[in-house]
């Protein structure tokens, strides 16, 4: 017994675990509100496009006082009709309690994806020495991508509607060479009419004159 004691004795005792290199939940959610409100502070005062017209006043009444429509789209319409009691038509504040909202579950995804990544993937020990990445840096980068994914998506939807207005813009310019030159077309066939019919008087004329 006292040998196995001294034996545990001498044994070294474990390392205590490398610390996390990761970003913090307080530094990855102020990352995120700072970010939402870079990107979209300058938006927030744009008028309405796209589907967002449908937000008329009569519409969001209808919203704000039902708790339940059967409507794919019932719980975003809700929201609004929600913001409208307090925020009436100015979107400047419905937007910015969306964007918000959305640092908000960009900075939820953050923490649930930290702790889904450190319970599945290897903690950084022997890993990291081989320049694996702290599973909170692959957390941090996956709530960037979310947050990213409205500007992403706005920015496919503009980049569309630039390509058909150019299309659009090309159609009309052929279209209207087309319509100058059926009208040219259309003007040389006048002028060789009335000429040719003023030859033909030239020459009934002729005739008339010699005959008498």
């Amino acid at each position: 017994m006292t040998k196995h004691r001294k034996r545990r004795e001498r044994e070294p005792a474990p390392p205590p675990p490398p610390p996390r290199s990761g970003p913090s939940p307080v530094l990855a959610a102020c990352a995120c509100f700072a970010l939402a409100l870079a990107l979209y502070w300058g938006a927030l005062r744009n008028p309405l496009v796209f589907d967002d017209r449908l937000l008329r006043e009569e519409f969001l009444r209808l919203y704000a006082a039902s708790w339940f429509q059967f409507d794919l789209r019932w719980l975003s319409h809700a929201t609004f009709g929600w913001g409208y009691g307090i925020f009436r038509m100015d979107w400047f504040w419905h937007r910015l309690v969306n964007v918000l909202l959305h640092a908000a579950t960009a900075v939820t995804l953050f923490v649930f994806l930290a702790r889904l990544f450190r319970t599945v993937l290897p903690a950084p020990g022997g890993a990291a020495r081989q320049g694996t990445l702290d599973p909170a840096w692959i957390a941090f980068f996956g709530a960037l991508l979310f947050l990213f994914a409205l500007v992403l998506q706005f920015s496919v939807r503009l980049s569309r509607m630039t390509h058909r207005h150019r299309t659009l813009g090309q159609r009309l310019a052929l279209l209207e060479a087309e319509v100058l030159r059926l009208k040219q077309k259309q003007a040389d066939a006048d002028s060789t009419g009335r000429s040719a019919a003023a030859k033909k008087r030239d020459e009934a004329a002729k005739k008339r004159d010699e005959v008498a």
